[in-house]
């Protein structure tokens, strides 16, 4: 979530906003690259990423190996699929947060599977680094983000509940929602106060379109950094990290009665839910603090640079 309250450059202003700053990174980079001696060059996110592989390829560039991490490919990029598959040319590997798109991405790009690597997410401690306080009390249910959110699946389910939710969105994730009463909405927010929000739900619950390409799974860490359960859609990336049952639930894409059916569960057993989000914040700790990912992104680019 933004640290403001406003969103600077809503939907397509980032095309002119952002992406020139992208380009920009990406030439300095380049140059860069081409003075000094690197064994690799590393970009987060294909939105750094495929700019300066786009360079690589129209300039003829083959080194130092470029490495992606936290691939992922969708929305603008999907209007230019012959260019971007000749970019991932000048690519040497790429990270995916999600098993399932390893298959994806190799169909739609052209991209080779044994340059890619599932290399799960991690993130902060929030409870820790920023003071959040782990017993909260709330009476709520929590809900939030933005990228391919499903608010009306879940507005729909709610409307029978006598629990209450919290959703902290922008307004467009909600044209064509009907609102219930027992729905409070909220816009972007500083981040501790979002932060918090969370950590004083009973549960977490994450709804969304159903997508090839992974979504919300910064969203399910927190989560479970927080210690809750988390009800979530069940699409290719969120099976790699709910533990159906054990650490939240799965529902089904668009179902209102399976999506009703988990909240209804969990708030008639606050204790399974409780029991839910404390097996969630171990496998937090297990798999998903930076400690973890750092040392999975370490050995991913060793392996690369040391690679012939």
């Amino acid at each position: 979530m933004h640290t403001s309250s406003r969103d600077w450059f809503p939907k397509w202003g980032k095309l002119l906003a952002y992406y020139p700053a992208y380009w920009r990174l990406a030439m300095r980079a380049l140059r860069r690259s081409r003075t000094d001696d690197y064994d690799l060059v590393v970009a987060w996110e294909s939105k750094h990423g495929f700019p300066l592989a786009a360079l690589r390829r129209w300039l003829d560039v083959c080194g130092p190996k470029l490495v992606i991490l936290a691939f992922s490919f969708k929305g603008i990029g999907m209007n230019v699929l012959t260019p971007s598959r000749q970019a991932m040319r000048a690519v040497d590997h790429v990270t995916v947060p999600s098993y399932g798109e390893i298959e994806y991405y190799g169909k739609l790009l052209d991209f080779p599977a044994d340059r890619m690597t599932y290399c799960p997410l991690g993130w902060y401690d929030f409870l820790r680094h920023f003071g959040v306080p782990e017993e909260n009390g709330g009476d709520y249910v929590f809900a939030g983000g933005r990228s391919h959110r499903d608010y009306r699946t879940l507005f729909e389910a709610m409307a029978d509940s006598e629990g209450k939710l919290i959703v902290n969105a922008r307004r467009f994730n909600l044209r064509g929602c009907s609102c219930p009463p027992n729905v409070k909405i909220n816009d972007l927010m500083p981040v501790r106060e979002y932060y918090t929000l969370m950590a004083g739900s009973q549960f977490v619950v994450l709804p969304l379109q159903d997508t090839p390409h992974a979504a919300g799974l910064m969203h399910i860490i927190q989560a479970m950094s927080a210690g809750k359960a988390v009800i979530v859609t069940r699409t290719a990336g969120t099976v790699d990290y709910v533990e159906d049952g054990e650490t939240g639930i799965l529902v089904s894409p668009y179902d209102v009665q399976d999506m009703r059916s988990a909240i209804n569960r969990l708030l008639s057993h606050p204790a399974e839910a409780k029991a839910m989000g404390q097996r969630a914040r171990q496998r937090y700790e297990e798999m998903y603090t930076f400690t973890a990912f750092a040392e999975r992104t370490y050995e991913v680019l060793n392996k690369v640079a040391s690679s012939g």
